[in-house]
């Protein structure tokens, strides 16, 4: 929706939760850009292949849930197919390492025979906001594939993606390339960081 803000004629979006593509439907309408984005219920494994038109491509926050690297380059394969030549791609996925991942998958664990309706259940009788209580049901219930920066350049070489950049977070609590910097101990902390790349789809 923000592309089609921007200036795109057309945008395709894909989520594999149904409450989710009616919310996104529920804001295009109220934004005015329903009638030129196009929403679809689908695992991004699959996902139809594309064909090849679209100059701008987003994965944010998707690809640290699955099993393993393999479905990651399965899916990158996939997304592949939907970019022009020369297309620009904007991946977010989780770094590894750090003591937030350790604290994460500790949470995870302990958390593993609880349901996640009684956890939103306590965090809302404390009066957490809606957005802190999203934030907290995904640090106990989702564990993330980590994944380094030279795993992740690998994957999308071999899907003929090439670097552009990496990226920096844009809010100060980010565990990414910015805020490493500010930090002493950031490898401790933060291990890799969160990897914000920025990769262009080269067909030759």
């Amino acid at each position: 929706m923000g592309c089609v803000q921007d200036g795109a004629k057309y945008a395709y979006a894909s989520d594999i939760g149904k409450n989710n593509i009616k919310f996104a439907k529920k804001i295009s309408k109220k934004l005015k850009v329903y009638k030129k984005t196009n929403f679809i219920k689908s695992d991004i494994l699959n996902l139809k292949d594309g064909k090849h038109n679209y100059d701008f491509l987003i994965c944010s926050a998707v690809l640290h849930h699955l099993k393993n690297y393999n479905a990651f380059n399965k899916a990158i394969k996939k997304i592949s197919t939907y970019a022009k030549n020369n297309a620009f791609f904007f991946i977010y996925v989780a770094g590894k390492g750090g003591m937030r991942d350790m604290i994460q998958k500790s949470c995870v664990m302990n958390f593993e025979n609880i349901d996640q309706i009684d956890i939103r259940k306590t965090l809302t009788d404390l009066n957490f906001t809606r957005n802190k209580i999203t934030h907290l049901v995904d640090w106990f219930k989702a564990d993330y594939m980590e994944c380094t920066p030279k795993k992740l350049i690998n994957i999308m070489k071999k899907n003929n993606f090439v670097l552009v950049k990496r990226l920096n977070g844009p809010h100060k609590t980010d565990m990414d390339l910015n805020q490493m910097k500010e930090h002493k101990f950031s490898n401790l902390k933060f291990g890799t960081g969160e990897l914000r790349y920025l990769f262009q789809y080269k067909s030759n």
